[in-house]
């Protein structure tokens, strides 16, 4: 698991309370790259959230990974 990802899920559930997902961080690592809208609906999923019925949530969460990563995610699968 990317340290840096692992970084952002203690992260976003210490500031959203967005924490079911680190319990399943491994199905978020599927892929080599993740598109951030992608990425984050597959968290709100796995919290049991519509990201579009929670939308204020989603945008703030959205503006927390870009400010990190960018728009994309690359290499999830890679360990450090």
């Amino acid at each position: 698991m990317n340290k840096e990802i692992k970084i952002f899920m203690d992260q976003i559930c210490t500031e959203f309370g967005i924490c079911d997902p680190l319990y399943e961080i491994e199905k978020f690592v599927t892929k080599d790259r993740y598109e951030v809208n992608e990425f984050l609906r597959e968290i709100f999923i796995a919290e049991g959230l519509d990201a579009d019925l929670n939308l204020v949530l989603f945008r703030q969460v959205h503006r927390k990974f870009t400010d990190q990563f960018g728009s994309e995610l690359h290499s999830l699968s890679n360990s450090d």
